[in-house]
């Protein structure tokens, strides 16, 4: 797009559309923080372009959000860096994800 807001818009728009959740969320649910939110001093990031690109594939076809989540921080994805920490009480994963 032509500005953060219309890539924000436009990335959003395509993720809900392509999303296999079954039932779908509703637009106000889904779009409640689609407006990019950063604090006075704070840079903005265009980041839904690539987390799109990089991860719809990942997620693409699951009929849950357990189901979507859990493909997201499985140990054969590393999303962020603080995937990478570990609780000592917390094995680091679900029974579906491991």
């Amino acid at each position: 797009g032509e500005s953060l807001l219309d890539d924000n818009i436009a990335f959003a728009l395509m993720a809900w559309h392509a999303s296999g959740l079954e039932p779908k969320p509703p637009p106000q649910v889904a779009f409640e923080y689609l407006l990019p939110y950063a604090t006075q001093h704070e840079a903005r990031a265009n980041w839904r372009p690539l987390f799109f690109a990089k991860y719809f594939r990942v997620a693409a076809g699951r009929a849950t959000s357990q189901a979507v989540v859990d493909s997201l921080i499985s140990q054969s994805v590393r999303m962020m860096t603080w995937t990478n920490f570990t609780w000592k009480d917390f094995p680091g994963g679900s029974p579906t994800n491991e």
